[in-house]
């Protein structure tokens, strides 16, 4: 999603809700695996390790904003394979021809240290702006609070050591050398939840409409670049409103959760 949609008509029933992301990470032996779920996504991806390099990588998405997207899982497979994870491995990712969402996973799964048959639960939750563009973020691990923050325009309110920030441009060099890697992770986290949920202000999947993206918007990601640009429509009914809350979390395998395996 990008963070101006203004082709597309807006929603009226914006203004109340909440947009909400959870990414759950887990390891199982050799295999690290990344899962989202929020309003418009839901796919996994996992990552075979074997003597520090990256041997295997399979994923799947099961929904997503374009008819094109589920293509970005083999794109991102001959990305990471062979690849070390000894030094910020998905950073040489071009995320330009890539699906952000499964390069931001990737990402996550290979920087989380987590022992084998253990798993972390993150959850983001971003409130609609009201009439001022004031939000409320909040970042939970494995239930407890880590990180709140409120914003007025993508600029941080409070906590008060932040105040003034502002959550896009040059934020990722200063989430780096500001905070301890695990934290940064999460602000990172934060900048996706908040970048995403601007979708709520507009109707994106209505079955009359069949918006292309402006050429403006071409190179930002896998489906909106060549070949994939040309034949990438918006999918109908992908949205779903998670304001009141996520469906509770299982602890299933990642990849077994959506075929009852």
């Amino acid at each position: 999603m990008a963070r101006s949609l203004t082709y597309y008509p807006t929603n009226p029933s914006y203004g109340g809700g909440t947009f909400r992301r959870r990414i759950v990470l887990s390891r199982q032996g050799s295999v690290r695996s990344a899962e989202l779920l929020d309003d418009c996504h839901e796919m996994t991806i996992s990552l075979r390790i074997e003597g520090g390099t990256v041997t295997e990588v399979t994923g799947r998405m099961d929904r997503f904003p374009r008819t094109t997207c589920p293509g970005a899982v083999a794109a991102l497979k001959g990305a990471l394979l062979g690849i070390r994870t000894d030094a910020a491995p998905a950073s040489g990712v071009d995320r330009r021809v890539n699906c952000t969402h499964l390069v931001d996973l990737a990402a996550l799964a290979l920087e989380w240290h987590g022992e084998d048959g253990t798993r972390q639960v993150i959850e983001a939750a971003v409130t609609d702006r009201d009439a001022q563009d004031r939000q409320d973020l909040r970042i939970l691990v494995d239930g407890v609070s880590v990180l709140h923050c409120e914003l007025q325009d993508d600029c941080v309110v409070s906590p008060e050591e932040h105040r003034g920030r502002r959550m896009f441009g040059g934020f990722a060099r200063w989430v780096d050398e500001t905070f301890a890697p695990a934290e940064a992770r999460l602000w990172r986290v934060a900048q996706m939840a908040l970048f995403v949920s601007v979708a709520r202000s507009y109707i994106v999947d209505a079955a009359d409409q069949q918006f292309l993206p402006p050429p403006s918007r071409k190179g930002s990601c896998y489906s909106l670049s060549d070949p994939a640009f040309a034949e990438a429509r918006d999918n109908v009914g992908f949205v779903r409103d998670f304001s009141d809350g996520l469906p509770p979390d299982t602890a299933l395998d990642p990849l077994q959760r959506h075929t009852g395996t």
